[in-house]
């Protein structure tokens, strides 16, 4: 489903092999800010520069933007400037949220008062990319009035996102933290629908997030809590195109807690996992101490639950790990990744982990598999080193869409970075690992998505002199049989 474009810098090294690659100079003019992946559901569009240029004038700054396509040829180049509302005014880049052939890049406006940052408003433009071309160039609070001094603009503040909204525009997400509102807008920026709003009974509200979407339903999780204090989770279920309401779902269990991690929206179904607890009166998760796995199915039109599927720890074959989700000398399991196969099975990364106040530690890596009736029949750990922080980075697929890479971190025995893949093939249910060196003396480097079958090895060299490369993006491709 939509996510928001995320492009991962890390410490590594490889062995380059023949692949496409785009190079970016030490030389070039403007300052680098951002080089993302454009991705919308699975289905990579290809990449975007963005450098911030000279300023134009006191109250303007400049960009300037590069678009390659999946296989690092350069589409098209452009600029565009974004208006301060005062002096010692500056933008920062946000995010920027491909959909559709667009692509919305959003800034926050910020003054520099001493020491101190104040924010002031967010601004974005949307790019056309088949006539090459800024079709909008606004802000999403329009009541903002910038004659007023700054510290009151500031007080007003408000930060928002954008998710991609399939064929119809963005959805845009109004506050981050607490009293989320949600609108659409075309690609136009011209607002389309505003989220339907529950009445909860007196004393009671609902808070809203994000969940999923897909080119028919967008779906919210309503939290309805009193005096800030959880009581009771709901789906809200609405129409992409028109915003309406298809459905309301309360999603209360009496025996149990639950706690989503992962949702798909397939054929009319909604297919929601993650771990369940101990029933908790306010329905909390703040703890470690957990039960197992759960899966519930969803039906879009009715809102009704068709199916829960609950796996405790014990079923989890001669795994050693206690019914509160333990493991001997390892810690709590942790579940980074639960991806729905084709078929309706599923494929489970987790890490267990100690609690620790600098920081968790993470030590080994394992892989459950579990049949369409979300009954496990494989397990299989990888012997990994600890680190602080979990080793898991994001997954892509294979290509011919045979499979699945999932990729995480480690070290070799020479405590050298090295980069872990995990690759699952769809026909058998089987999979295999591959290891590729992290490391190189010259330069850092990442991975970032690719084409299907790919993936996108970038190196960024320490040190460049005036007229040498200073960031390098090249593509390798993805072989399950490899070793």
């Amino acid at each position: 489903m939509k996510k928001i474009i995320i492009f991962l810098f890390l410490v590594a090294g490889v062995q380059q092999i023949h692949a496409q690659s785009y190079k970016i100079m030490n030389s070039a003019i403007g300052t680098l800010v951002g080089f993302e992946a454009l991705v919308e559901d699975s289905d990579l569009f290809g990449y975007i520069e963005l450098r911030k240029l000279d300023l134009t004038d006191k109250l303007t700054e400049s960009y300037k933007y590069t678009i390659l396509d999946k296989n690092m040829n350069t589409v098209s180049t452009g600029e565009f400037v974004q208006k301060l509302i005062k002096k010692k005014c500056f933008t920062e880049l946000f995010q920027i949220s491909y959909s559709d052939n667009h692509v919305l890049i959003s800034f926050r406006e910020s003054f520099l008062n001493g020491s101190n940052v104040l924010y002031l408003r967010m601004g974005y433009q949307i790019l056309n990319l088949k006539e090459n071309k800024i079709i909008a160039n606004d802000y999403f609070d329009k009541n903002i009035n910038t004659e007023e001094n700054i510290p009151k603009i500031y007080s007003k503040f408000k930060l928002y996102s954008t998710i991609a909204l399939t064929s119809f525009g963005y959805i845009v997400q109004e506050n981050m933290m607490y009293n989320r509102k949600y609108y659409a807008i075309d690609f136009e920026g011209k607002k389309i629908w505003d989220q339907p709003n529950k009445i909860a009974e007196e004393r009671h509200e609902f808070e809203y997030s994000f969940v999923d979407n897909d080119k028919d339903v967008t779906i919210l999780m309503a939290t309805k809590k009193r005096n800030d204090k959880k009581v009771s989770d709901h789906l809200l279920i609405i129409d992409s195109k028109t915003g309406k309401e298809i459905a309301f779902t309360d999603l209360y269990r009496a025996e149990y807690t639950m706690f989503i991690s992962s949702v798909k929206v397939s054929e009319g179904k909604i297919y929601i996992a993650g771990k369940y607890y101990e029933k908790d009166k306010r329905d909390n998760v703040e703890y470690n101490e957990s039960l197992g796995l759960y899966r519930r199915i969803v039906d879009i039109k009715s809102g009704k639950i068709d199916n829960d599927a609950f796996v405790p720890y014990s079923k989890f074959g001669d795994l050693n790990i206690s019914e509160n989700g333990k493991i001997k000398r390892e810690g709590y399991l942790s579940f980074q990744k639960i991806h729905r196969n084709p078929d309706g099975s599923y494929f489970v990364i987790a890490e267990p982990f100690i609690p620790k106040n600098s920081g968790a530690i993470f030590s080994e890596v394992y892989v459950f598999q579990l049949d369409k009736d979300f009954k496990p029949f494989k397990i299989k750990a990888f012997d990994t080193n600890k680190t602080r922080g979990s080793k898991y980075s994001f997954s892509q697929d294979l290509a011919n869409n045979s499979g699945k890479a999932f990729f995480f971190y480690d070290k070799n025995e020479d405590k050298k970075a090295e980069l872990n893949i995990l690759n699952l093939n769809y026909t058998t249910n089987e999979f295999s690992l591959s290891k590729m060196p992290m490391y190189n003396e010259k330069s850092d480097i990442s991975v970032v998505r690719a084409k299907t079958g790919y993936i996108g090895i970038v190196e960024r060299y320490r040190n460049p002199k005036k007229d040498e490369k200073t960031l390098e993006i090249r593509l390798e491709k993805l072989n399950i049989e490899r070793n």
